[in-house]
C-alpha cells in the first residue's frame, strides 16, 4: 500500500497498523514493513502465507482501521497495490 500522508501523521498510522495484539492474530502475515520515501509518502509492505491469508488481512480489522482512520490521516486515499512476491531473503 502506498499513501501520501501529512508527515506528522505517520506514526499515528504505523502505530495502528502495529498493533501488536492484532499482528500475533494474523497467523498468515508473515512479512510486514512501514517504509517511508520522502517526508508524505509512506508505504506499508505486508506478505502473506497464501491468497486466503491475503484476504484474510484485507477484511480484517488492522486493514479496517486504516481505512476508517485514512481521511483524518492521509492526505489522499491509500493506494492499495497488490503483488506477487517472486524472490525474497528472509532471516530463517
Amino acid at each position: 500500500m502506498r499513501s501520501s500522508g501529512r508527515a506528522s501523521c505517520h506514526r499515528r498510522v504505523v502505530a495502528r497498523r502495529s498493533q501488536p495484539a492484532a499482528m500475533r492474530n494474523e497467523a498468515g502475515t508473515i512479512v510486514w514493513l512501514a517504509l517511508r520515501t520522502d517526508p508524505t509518502t509512506f508505504w506499508i509492505v505486508d506478505a502473506f502465507a497464501s491468497e486466503t491469508d491475503r484476504q484474510a488481512h484485507i477484511n480484517g480489522p488492522i486493514a479496517a482501521a486504516l481505512v476508517s482512520n485514512a481521511e483524518r490521516l492521509l492526505a489522499s486515499p491509500p493506494e492499495i497495490l497488490p503483488a506477487d512476491v517472486l524472490a525474497a531473503k528472509l532471516p530463517a
